[in-house]
Protein backbone atom coordinates (compact mmCIF):
# COMPACT_ATOMS: atom_id res chain seq x y z
CA UNK A 1 0.00 0.00 0.00
CA UNK A 2 2.90 2.17 0.93
CA UNK A 3 4.33 1.57 -2.23
CA UNK A 4 1.31 1.94 -4.58
CA UNK A 5 1.15 6.09 -2.34
CA UNK A 6 4.55 6.98 -3.22
CA UNK A 7 3.85 5.91 -6.57
CA UNK A 8 0.99 7.76 -7.06
CA UNK A 9 2.70 11.02 -5.37
CA UNK A 10 5.50 11.06 -8.22
CA UNK A 11 3.09 10.15 -11.14
CA UNK A 12 1.01 13.49 -9.24
CA UNK A 13 4.51 15.77 -9.19
CA UNK A 14 5.05 14.40 -12.31
CA UNK A 15 2.31 15.69 -13.67
CA UNK A 16 1.66 19.34 -11.44
CA UNK A 17 5.55 19.70 -13.01
CA UNK A 18 4.66 19.49 -16.38
CA UNK A 19 1.01 21.45 -16.36
CA UNK A 20 3.15 24.12 -14.84
CA UNK A 21 5.72 24.16 -17.98
CA UNK A 22 2.63 23.95 -20.22
CA UNK A 23 1.60 27.26 -19.03
CA UNK A 24 4.47 28.71 -18.71
CA UNK A 25 4.51 32.34 -20.67
CA UNK A 26 7.15 33.73 -23.31
CA UNK A 27 9.39 35.58 -22.23
CA UNK A 28 10.30 39.10 -23.67
CA UNK A 29 13.12 39.45 -25.85
CA UNK A 30 15.58 41.77 -25.64
CA UNK A 31 18.85 42.97 -27.35
CA UNK A 32 21.56 43.80 -25.04
CA UNK A 33 23.21 45.90 -26.92
CA UNK A 34 24.19 47.09 -30.78
CA UNK A 35 27.33 47.95 -32.52
CA UNK A 36 27.47 50.18 -35.50
CA UNK A 37 30.64 50.83 -37.68
CA UNK A 38 31.97 53.64 -35.89
CA UNK A 39 30.85 52.42 -32.52
CA UNK A 40 28.28 51.06 -29.60
CA UNK A 41 25.24 52.75 -29.58
CA UNK A 42 23.78 54.65 -26.89
CA UNK A 43 21.58 51.90 -25.81
CA UNK A 44 18.94 50.98 -23.55
CA UNK A 45 17.20 47.62 -23.80
CA UNK A 46 13.61 48.70 -23.00
CA UNK A 47 14.00 51.60 -25.67
CA UNK A 48 12.92 50.32 -29.27
CA UNK A 49 13.46 52.82 -31.48
CA UNK A 50 16.39 55.05 -32.22
CA UNK A 51 17.39 58.17 -34.69
CA UNK A 52 20.95 58.99 -35.52
CA UNK A 53 22.21 61.87 -37.97
CA UNK A 54 25.34 60.53 -39.82
CA UNK A 55 27.45 62.75 -42.71
CA UNK A 56 26.72 62.61 -46.37
CA UNK A 57 30.70 60.30 -46.73
CA UNK A 58 28.89 57.78 -44.81
CA UNK A 59 27.46 55.58 -47.88
CA UNK A 60 26.83 52.60 -45.80
CA UNK A 61 27.02 50.95 -42.13
CA UNK A 62 27.87 47.53 -40.35
CA UNK A 63 25.59 47.10 -37.70
CA UNK A 64 25.85 44.19 -35.25
CA UNK A 65 22.64 43.15 -32.34
CA UNK A 66 23.48 40.94 -29.33
CA UNK A 67 20.57 39.42 -28.01
CA UNK A 68 20.40 39.47 -24.48
CA UNK A 69 19.40 35.85 -23.74
CA UNK A 70 20.61 32.48 -25.52
CA UNK A 71 18.39 31.08 -27.83
CA UNK A 72 16.98 33.89 -28.95
CA UNK A 73 18.12 35.64 -32.57
CA UNK A 74 17.98 38.77 -34.24
CA UNK A 75 18.06 39.24 -37.97
CA UNK A 76 18.23 42.35 -40.29
CA UNK A 77 16.08 41.91 -43.80
CA UNK A 78 16.61 38.32 -42.96
CA UNK A 79 20.11 38.00 -42.29
CA UNK A 80 21.66 37.26 -39.20
CA UNK A 81 22.69 39.98 -37.32
CA UNK A 82 24.75 38.60 -34.37
CA UNK A 83 27.82 39.14 -36.57
CA UNK A 84 28.21 42.67 -38.91
CA UNK A 85 25.13 42.97 -41.07
CA UNK A 86 26.09 45.93 -43.75
CA UNK A 87 23.25 48.50 -44.87
CA UNK A 88 23.71 50.97 -47.63
CA UNK A 89 22.64 54.01 -46.73
CA UNK A 90 20.43 57.28 -49.17
CA UNK A 91 20.65 60.89 -48.76
CA UNK A 92 17.94 61.40 -46.41
CA UNK A 93 15.75 58.91 -43.82
CA UNK A 94 16.61 55.07 -43.97
CA UNK A 95 14.69 52.97 -41.48
CA UNK A 96 16.84 49.64 -40.35
CA UNK A 97 14.63 47.26 -38.69
CA UNK A 98 16.00 44.93 -35.97
CA UNK A 99 14.09 41.32 -35.76
CA UNK A 100 14.61 39.09 -32.21
CA UNK A 101 12.97 35.63 -32.16
CA UNK A 102 13.73 32.72 -30.47
CA UNK A 103 11.49 29.74 -28.72
CA UNK A 104 9.85 30.87 -25.64
CA UNK A 105 10.00 34.58 -26.79
CA UNK A 106 7.61 37.16 -27.76
CA UNK A 107 8.81 38.51 -30.98
CA UNK A 108 10.27 41.77 -30.58
CA UNK A 109 11.21 44.44 -33.02
CA UNK A 110 13.93 47.44 -32.87
CA UNK A 111 13.91 50.17 -35.34
CA UNK A 112 17.14 52.18 -36.23
CA UNK A 113 16.54 55.49 -38.40
CA UNK A 114 19.63 56.98 -40.15
CA UNK A 115 19.26 60.29 -41.19
CA UNK A 116 21.76 60.81 -44.17
CA UNK A 117 23.05 64.44 -44.94
CA UNK A 118 23.36 65.47 -48.65
CA UNK A 119 26.31 66.77 -49.82
CA UNK A 120 25.82 70.42 -48.49
CA UNK A 121 25.72 68.62 -45.01
CA UNK A 122 22.19 70.16 -44.63
CA UNK A 123 20.04 68.69 -42.24
CA UNK A 124 17.21 66.90 -42.52
CA UNK A 125 13.37 67.01 -41.46
CA UNK A 126 11.16 63.66 -41.18
CA UNK A 127 7.52 64.11 -41.11
CA UNK A 128 5.93 62.95 -38.21
CA UNK A 129 2.38 61.18 -39.02
CA UNK A 130 0.11 60.90 -41.62
CA UNK A 131 0.59 62.80 -44.95
CA UNK A 132 -2.18 63.78 -46.29
CA UNK A 133 -4.64 64.41 -42.89
CA UNK A 134 -8.18 64.57 -43.06
CA UNK A 135 -9.55 66.28 -40.27
CA UNK A 136 -13.03 66.81 -39.31
CA UNK A 137 -15.02 70.59 -39.30
CA UNK A 138 -14.79 71.94 -35.56
CA UNK A 139 -12.46 69.36 -33.76
CA UNK A 140 -9.40 70.30 -32.69
CA UNK A 141 -6.29 69.84 -34.51
CA UNK A 142 -3.40 68.69 -33.41
CA UNK A 143 -0.34 68.22 -35.73
CA UNK A 144 1.86 65.37 -35.10
CA UNK A 145 4.79 67.61 -36.22
CA UNK A 146 8.13 66.73 -37.38
CA UNK A 147 11.52 66.08 -36.54
CA UNK A 148 15.16 67.51 -37.30
CA UNK A 149 18.47 65.67 -37.42
CA UNK A 150 21.71 67.37 -38.35
CA UNK A 151 25.21 65.14 -38.74
CA UNK A 152 27.15 67.79 -37.11
CA UNK A 153 24.73 69.45 -34.60
CA UNK A 154 22.75 66.11 -33.61
CA UNK A 155 18.88 66.64 -33.23
CA UNK A 156 18.11 70.13 -33.90
CA UNK A 157 14.21 68.72 -33.54
CA UNK A 158 13.72 72.21 -31.09
CA UNK A 159 14.57 74.76 -34.28
CA UNK A 160 12.26 73.71 -36.96
CA UNK A 161 10.02 76.39 -37.80
CA UNK A 162 6.31 75.42 -38.90
CA UNK A 163 3.77 77.58 -40.72
CA UNK A 164 0.92 76.43 -38.00
CA UNK A 165 2.20 79.78 -35.49
CA UNK A 166 1.24 82.58 -38.54
CA UNK A 167 -0.90 80.46 -39.95
CA UNK A 168 -3.15 78.03 -37.72
CA UNK A 169 -5.25 76.11 -39.59
CA UNK A 170 -9.38 76.92 -39.35
CA UNK A 171 -11.50 74.11 -38.53
CA UNK A 172 -14.14 75.80 -38.55
CA UNK A 173 -13.84 76.33 -42.40
CA UNK A 174 -13.39 72.58 -44.68
CA UNK A 175 -10.53 73.58 -47.11
CA UNK A 176 -7.42 71.88 -47.63
CA UNK A 177 -4.40 73.06 -45.87
CA UNK A 178 -0.71 72.88 -45.90
CA UNK A 179 2.06 72.77 -43.24
CA UNK A 180 5.35 73.72 -44.15
CA UNK A 181 8.06 72.80 -41.68
CA UNK A 182 12.16 74.57 -41.87
CA UNK A 183 15.20 74.48 -39.36
CA UNK A 184 18.38 75.57 -40.46
CA UNK A 185 21.66 74.44 -38.62
CA UNK A 186 24.44 76.03 -36.97
CA UNK A 187 26.34 76.79 -40.01
CA UNK A 188 23.50 77.93 -41.78
CA UNK A 189 22.23 75.12 -43.85
CA UNK A 190 19.08 75.11 -44.35
CA UNK A 191 16.86 71.55 -44.94
CA UNK A 192 14.47 70.86 -47.61
CA UNK A 193 11.18 71.82 -46.66
CA UNK A 194 9.15 69.68 -46.06
CA UNK A 195 4.85 69.66 -45.76
CA UNK A 196 1.67 68.29 -44.80
CA UNK A 197 -1.29 68.40 -46.22
CA UNK A 198 -4.79 68.98 -44.18
CA UNK A 199 -8.14 68.41 -45.04
CA UNK A 200 -10.57 69.88 -43.15
CA UNK A 201 -13.83 68.50 -44.39
CA UNK A 202 -17.63 69.32 -43.43
CA UNK A 203 -18.75 67.44 -40.47
CA UNK A 204 -21.85 64.95 -40.64
CA UNK A 205 -24.20 63.97 -38.26
CA UNK A 206 -23.77 60.11 -36.81
CA UNK A 207 -26.38 57.64 -37.76
CA UNK A 208 -27.66 54.99 -35.22
CA UNK A 209 -29.38 51.70 -36.10
CA UNK A 210 -31.43 50.20 -33.93
CA UNK A 211 -30.71 46.05 -33.32
CA UNK A 212 -33.16 43.48 -32.61
CA UNK A 213 -37.45 45.01 -32.73
CA UNK A 214 -38.54 48.00 -32.51
CA UNK A 215 -41.04 46.62 -30.38
CA UNK A 216 -40.48 44.08 -27.66
CA UNK A 217 -43.09 42.41 -25.71
CA UNK A 218 -42.07 40.30 -22.44
CA UNK A 219 -43.93 38.86 -19.94
CA UNK A 220 -44.13 40.33 -16.34
CA UNK A 221 -40.75 39.11 -14.23
CA UNK A 222 -39.26 37.97 -17.13
CA UNK A 223 -35.02 38.73 -17.97
CA UNK A 224 -34.78 41.42 -20.62
CA UNK A 225 -31.48 41.91 -22.40
CA UNK A 226 -31.54 44.98 -24.44
CA UNK A 227 -30.13 44.16 -28.09
CA UNK A 228 -28.45 47.71 -28.47
CA UNK A 229 -28.07 49.33 -31.40
CA UNK A 230 -24.75 50.91 -33.87
CA UNK A 231 -23.65 54.08 -34.22
CA UNK A 232 -21.35 54.96 -37.48
CA UNK A 233 -20.08 58.36 -38.44
CA UNK A 234 -18.55 59.41 -42.13
CA UNK A 235 -15.78 61.36 -40.30
CA UNK A 236 -14.81 59.15 -37.52
CA UNK A 237 -16.32 55.43 -38.70
CA UNK A 238 -17.59 53.36 -35.36
CA UNK A 239 -19.13 55.49 -32.59
CA UNK A 240 -21.34 52.36 -31.60
CA UNK A 241 -18.97 52.37 -28.20
CA UNK A 242 -19.59 55.68 -27.28
CA UNK A 243 -23.60 55.51 -27.53
CA UNK A 244 -25.87 56.24 -24.35
CA UNK A 245 -29.08 54.30 -23.89
CA UNK A 246 -31.60 54.15 -21.00
CA UNK A 247 -32.09 50.49 -21.51
CA UNK A 248 -31.29 50.20 -17.57
CA UNK A 249 -34.76 51.75 -16.90
CA UNK A 250 -36.48 48.70 -18.00
CA UNK A 251 -38.25 47.05 -14.53
CA UNK A 252 -39.15 43.34 -15.67
CA UNK A 253 -41.06 43.53 -12.25
CA UNK A 254 -43.39 46.18 -12.91
CA UNK A 255 -46.02 45.91 -15.62
CA UNK A 256 -45.88 49.18 -18.08
CA UNK A 257 -44.71 50.38 -21.04
CA UNK A 258 -41.59 51.82 -21.54
CA UNK A 259 -39.21 53.77 -24.19
CA UNK A 260 -35.71 53.24 -24.33
CA UNK A 261 -33.69 56.26 -25.96
CA UNK A 262 -30.23 55.67 -27.68
CA UNK A 263 -28.30 58.78 -28.06
CA UNK A 264 -24.68 59.47 -29.44
CA UNK A 265 -22.69 62.77 -30.46
CA UNK A 266 -19.31 62.88 -31.82
CA UNK A 267 -15.97 64.48 -31.60
CA UNK A 268 -17.66 67.47 -33.67
CA UNK A 269 -20.48 68.06 -31.28
CA UNK A 270 -22.98 66.55 -33.78
CA UNK A 271 -25.73 64.67 -32.37
CA UNK A 272 -27.42 61.46 -34.38
CA UNK A 273 -30.99 61.76 -34.26
CA UNK A 274 -32.36 59.87 -31.67
CA UNK A 275 -33.47 56.18 -31.76
CA UNK A 276 -36.18 54.44 -29.50
CA UNK A 277 -37.41 51.17 -28.39
CA UNK A 278 -40.59 50.57 -26.70
CA UNK A 279 -40.40 47.43 -24.47
CA UNK A 280 -43.48 45.99 -23.29
CA UNK A 281 -44.18 44.20 -19.85
CA UNK A 282 -47.16 42.17 -19.52
CA UNK A 283 -48.73 41.58 -16.33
Amino acid sequence: MIRGIKYFLSLSFLILTLTACSEAEDKDAYLSGIRLSFGELDFEPRTKTYSLAVTYATTDIDITAYPAYKGLYSYIDGQNASSPVNVELNIGENTVVIDLQGAGFIPTVYTLTFIRADATGSPVITRLGEDPVTHTQGVEYIDAGATALDAEDGDITDLIVDSLTDNPIDINAPDTYTITYDVTDSEGFSAITVTRTVNVVVNTEPVITLLGNATETIALNSVYIDAGATANDAEEGDLSADIIDTSSSVKTDVADTYIITYDVTDAGGLSAAQVTRTVIVTP
